[in-house]
């Protein structure tokens, strides 16, 4: 399997959240420099599935994020560390994010406001 299939079949897998399908890939193909942090996002979930074989996996991208040392590794690395209960607990969460209401910020139009408000004229 080229690197690009790889990359699409693993972002599949860890969009569908398929603790198994990851662990599946990254035995038969492992995971290249520019998948890593994709393959730590998919072996985070497969490691809270108890999929067999993830801790063993998550423990070798651990190793490999932090010899590759490229900005932001480390951080990266915590996570799946503190999902194995060998590091601290990571300070990174995932936020929900309208990819669209963002780009709008970044480009100097004010947030949108959502929500009940309500305008009562006096």
């Amino acid at each position: 399997m080229d690197s690009t299939k790889q990359r699409s079949a693993l972002r599949a897998a860890v969009y569908r959240g398929d603790g198994p399908a990851v662990v599946d890939l990254l035995h038969r193909v492992g995971a290249d420099n520019d998948s890593l942090r994709l393959a730590g996002d998919g072996l985070i979930a497969a490691v809270r599935q108890r999929v067999d074989g993830a801790p063993e996996l998550a423990r070798d991208l651990v190793v490999a994020l932090r010899q590759r040392g490229w900005d932001g590794d480390d951080e990266l690395a915590d996570q799946p560390d503190a999902q194995l209960g060998s590091g601290p607990t990571a300070m990174l969460r995932a936020l929900p994010v309208d990819l669209e209401e963002l780009a709008g910020i970044l480009e100097g139009e004010p947030p949108q406001r959502r929500g009940p408000h309500r305008c009562q004229d006096r």
